[in-house]
């Protein structure tokens, strides 16, 4: 489950750091991006994969739009979402 904060010239896409998600998020050991800067989505499409001590999860896009940035640290890694399992993953024009 992701959150999606709408600022003015982008949308912010991650998880949402809620009691049914908590214990995935804090157990991802390795993130892999479906998409790139540049890549235009549409709902339903795959963002990313996540893979966990309690499975693998696909997050998938809730909104049409352009890649606009990855986050590539938390993508290098994925330990920094157990101290702050809501930061964001991708941005989406």
């Amino acid at each position: 489950t992701s959150y999606i904060d709408e600022g003015e010239n982008f949308k912010t896409i991650g998880f949402l750091n809620n009691e049914k998600n908590k214990s995935f998020i804090e157990n991802i050991i390795f993130l892999e991006f479906k998409v790139s800067p540049g890549d235009k989505v549409t709902k339903g499409d795959e963002l990313l994969s996540a893979e966990s001590m309690k499975g693998t999860e696909e997050l998938r896009s809730e909104i049409e739009g352009e890649i606009v940035n990855i986050n590539t640290t938390v993508q290098e890694n994925p330990e920094l979402l157990k101290d702050k399992p809501e930061e964001w993953l991708l941005k989406i024009k």
